[in-house]
């Protein structure tokens, strides 16, 4: 978003609230859900997290009516952070192990990432630096098997993309082949049918001679 991007929070507020009332009136609950995160976020920003929770759990609300089980578990995680904002450490830390469990549970590295992150975060803010320590390093393994991941799947891409060309490299020069062959043939074909005629206008001028000779030797037999 242009106006978050820029800091201008209170136009970026304002754009916000105008695209809830829309999705409101269209029912796009999706949308809706995707405001109030929004809205929710910048209120966070602006250090007014009692709103930020209100907003913030206004999405929850929707999106676990929705059964969006990915956008459910990433939204524990921020409104555990709010809860760490305001102090209540109990509750944000209910809320990362409900982000971490489902995000497990669906298999989504990306959240479970963050909900380790946010672990060490929090034990970090009650000066428990072995856990933070440890939920760091739980982090930085998911981290690194996403980056992992990431970099086989593009070599997968890569080697699937040069074995297409490949493959159609070898197409082309199969046709290329057929062509020459089909070219081959044509040619034997119009030689083979070339010598034939020439064969008929051949025997056919002999025929011609062979008689004019006949006639010719009549023609003396009868002189």
């Amino acid at each position: 978003m242009a106006y978050q991007a820029v800091k201008n929070y209170p136009k970026a507020l304002t754009y916000f609230d105008a695209t809830l009332k829309i999705d409101a009136e269209i029912g796009d609950k999706q949308g809706v859900a995707l405001a109030y995160a929004n809205i929710g976020s910048l209120h966070y920003i602006l250090g007014d997290y009692k709103n930020a929770l209100e907003i913030t759990g206004n999405a929850l609300t929707l999106l676990n009516e929705m059964k969006d089980k990915k956008s459910i578990a990433e939204t524990y995680g921020e409104i555990g952070v709010i809860y760490d904002s305001l102090g209540q450490p109990e509750k944000a830390l209910e809320c990362y192990i409900k982000q971490l469990n489902m995000s497990k549970e669906i298999g989504n590295k990306l959240n479970t990432r963050k909900a380790y992150l946010f672990f060490s975060n929090h034990y970090r803010l009650k000066h428990n630096y072995k856990e933070a320590y440890d939920y760091y390093r739980l982090y930085k393994t998911v981290e690194d098997s996403i980056k992992n991941e990431t970099s086989l799947k593009a070599i997968a891409e890569l080697e699937a993309t040069y074995e297409t060309q490949n493959k159609e490299k070898e197409i082309e020069l199969l046709k290329t082949e057929k062509q020459l062959q089909r070219a081959e043939n044509d040619r034997q074909k119009q030689l083979i049918f070339g010598c034939f005629i020439l064969a008929i206008v051949i025997s056919l001028s002999l025929f011609l001679l062979y008689n004019r000779q006949q006639l010719k030797k009549k023609s003396l037999l009868n002189w």
